[in-house]
């Protein structure tokens, strides 16, 4: 294939041979196989391509890209290669971070040192760990572990209470001459029947999520293959295995130690009972930690909601034009700032418009741009990272962006600036920052005035509103409209008036709460996942703590028939059954919240206004669990009260 040639191939089917990309044709030279991803990096766009390029086309699709050819400046474009037999990923990670090292010496970077990262292509990248799709996925795994531990306490619960209900079948079986490692293999027996049945039904209800989960993600297919294969198979298998001897073994085990003459008396053994406890306990402390996190992910969700940004972005549109399509029509530089003024002035003559302002990059867009500041008059004293954004005179208007001290921008004077109240204690912390300089190395080697003090504004996103941040004039960017009605009926008109300045145009209107709310769906994620699978953990615990009272109740027949003909009353009789099983459940507990309460540390630094101790949530959070356990404790626990004491000392 002639380099150079403008050609594409394909995932899907096209009536023509030719398409347009970008304003530009392209013949179709293949077709690849439907949801083809080919071997794409950990932390690469999840979505399938619906059209491959070769990379030489990138100066076609846009025009004045210099991201092939450019030398000093570090674009972070991913190579994928394949190692040659023997070489290990350290070795080819050593070798690249060399010849990064040699490039930044013969062609120094703008901005800073280049550091590449080297991943096998199925491996996880690091850099993702910390990204929200990199904590929903932690979430997510951790959260099932955790419901596995759970189930198989639970299960490992219910077959310990079963071999005690056996303890007479099992010891006339030894008396008969059975061995004990024959009541093991029965016991492992009966418990791998479960494990199969379990993984099978698992793995059909897994299917069935994650047909929905597909279903609801739109129409663009994903990279990411949940289809079952031979290494989810293998995995299932496995995990048959272990859980196998994690709930199969002890009771087993215990079986197998049956002591002959209490057994055929029917006389429960002091170490089944407490071993059932500890049990229980366990369930219980997973369901509260699992519990309390989605307690506290709940709290930050409906507090972030409430916060004030700074920004007033009720009735605040945000419309952008894609400025690379716009260079493929003759607009870049100042014919592209003529073009978004006259969209300014066609949007500022519709009716329901009150003002326009500009903002490179425009308030949560996800985009940001930072650089570091110092003292104009101490080049040597420590820097500030500070994040930055070109506004036009009009922003504070239309942004409803509060003043503290001074003015506004000038857009005549390019050396103005204004500070955010952070910024102004970081650098001025006792002083008037007002007419005060400060610079920058690696962004803008310039000065700039200080003129004005604005308050801590979430500009970028919601968790940086306490961070240094600086405005500066410009009169480019995206169009920020102010509304005197509801914003997203203005959508369609904005759009619009972009059209009727050239309709080749490509527009993005959307509204600032619209944004507001993309930055929180990570955290609305979460609380899917770890309320999903904190019910469920709690679901199974429940189960576990009712069938412990039952087994109780069936257990403690004659005692509380006994008890009853003395005098007891069918209250008394619901209290012990009660009591005993609530015993397990608030250790368990007490050792949940003690776990929750560092897991909310780490949500703490990861997570906006995650409190690290928020005691409505944890105390709700506790109240909740233990109502569930007592409600499922008490069910059981009734039919104790039911008990006639003349036919509860006839049934042993």
């Amino acid at each position: 294939m002639p380099i150079g040639t403008a050609v594409s191939i394909v995932t899907r089917t096209f009536s023509a041979r030719t398409i347009e990309i970008n304003f530009k044709p392209f013949t179709i030279v293949g077709v690849l196989p439907a949801g083809f991803s080919g071997a794409r990096a950990p932390n690469g766009n999840p979505y399938v391509p619906d059209v491959w390029v070769p990379l030489w086309c990138l100066p076609l699709l846009e025009p004045g890209d210099t991201r092939l050819v450019e030398r000093t400046a570090w674009w972070g474009l991913q190579a994928i290669g394949r190692l040659h037999d023997g070489v290990s990923v350290g070795q080819a990670r050593a070798q690249v971070s060399a010849v990064a090292t040699a490039l930044d010496v013969e062609y120094p970077g703008k901005r800073r040192a280049r550091t590449p990262w080297v991943v096998r292509v199925n491996d996880i990248d690091p850099r993702i760990v910390r990204t929200e799709q990199g904590m929903v996925f932690g979430l997510l795994g951790t959260a099932s572990m955790c419901v596995l531990l759970i189930a198989c306490a639970n299960v490992a619960g219910l077959l310990l209470a079963r071999a005690s209900t056996r303890r007479q079948e099992t010891a006339v079986r030894l008396s008969l001459g059975a061995g004990r490692a024959r009541i093991v293999r029965q016991f492992l027996a009966e418990g791998l029947l479960l494990a199969v049945m379990g993984t099978a039904l698992g793995c059909v209800a897994a299917g069935w999520v994650l047909q929905g989960v597909m279903s609801s993600g739109g129409t663009q297919p994903l990279a990411w293959s949940f289809a079952p294969d031979s290494r989810m198979m293998a995995f299932a298998g496995a995990l048959v295995i272990v859980t196998t001897i994690s709930t199969g073994f002890m009771p087993a085990l215990q079986a197998s130690k049956t002591a002959l003459l209490p057994a055929l008396t029917r006389a429960e053994g002091v170490r089944i009972g407490r071993l059932r406890m500890l049990l229980i306990g366990t369930e219980v402390a997973g369901s509260v930690v699992l519990v309390l996190v989605t307690a506290l992910l709940l709290r930050a969700v409906v507090r972030a909601h409430a916060i004030d940004s700074g920004i007033a972005v009720d009735r605040l549109l945000a419309v952008g034009i894609d400025a690379k399509l716009a260079k493929l029509h003759g607009y870049q530089g100042p014919q592209l700032e003529a073009a978004l003024h006259e969209i300014r002035r066609e949007i500022e003559a519709l009716p329901g418009v009150t003002s326009t302002a500009t903002a490179s990059p425009a308030p949560f867009s996800g985009n940001q741009v930072a650089t570091t500041v110092r003292l104009a008059d101490a080049p040597d004293s420590p820097g500030v990272h500070v994040r930055l954004a070109d506004v036009s005179a009009s922003f504070l208007e239309t942004s409803g962006l509060q003043l503290v001290r001074g003015r506004w921008l000038d857009e005549r004077h390019s050396e103005e600036i204004v500070i955010n109240q952070a910024l102004a204690a970081r650098l001025w912390p006792a002083a008037d920052p007002l007419g005060a300089r400060v610079t920058s190395r690696d962004f803008d080697r310039r000065s700039h005035v200080v003129v004005g003090v604005v308050r801590d504004t979430a500009y970028t996103a919601l968790r940086q509103q306490s961070d240094p941040f600086m405005f500066l004039p410009g009169t480019a960017g995206t169009i920020l409209v102010r509304t005197s009605g509801p914003a997203a009926a203005m959508t369609r008109a904005a759009a619009s008036a972009a059209a009727r300045v050239d309709s080749r145009f490509a527009v993005s209107v959307r509204t600032l709460t619209d944004r507001i709310a993309d930055e929180l769906r990570a955290g609305r994620a979460m609380i899917s996942v770890a309320g999903g699978v904190g019910l469920l953990a709690l679901f199974v615990a429940l189960t576990g703590i009712a069938a412990m009272a039952a087994q109780s109740v069936a257990q403690r027949t004659r005692e509380i028939g006994v008890r009853m003909a003395l005098g007891a009353t069918r209250q008394d009789a619901v209290t012990l059954i009660v009591r005993r099983a609530l015993t397990p459940v608030a250790v368990g507990a007490i050792v949940g919240l003690a776990i929750a309460s560092q897991a909310s540390r780490v949500l703490a630094a990861v997570l906006y206004r995650v409190s690290r101790f928020d005691p409505i949530a944890l105390g709700g959070g506790i109240a909740f669990v233990m109502a569930a356990a007592a409600m499922a404790a008490w069910l059981p626990a009734r039919r104790a009260a039911s008990v006639d004491p003349v036919r509860a000392l006839r049934s042993e």
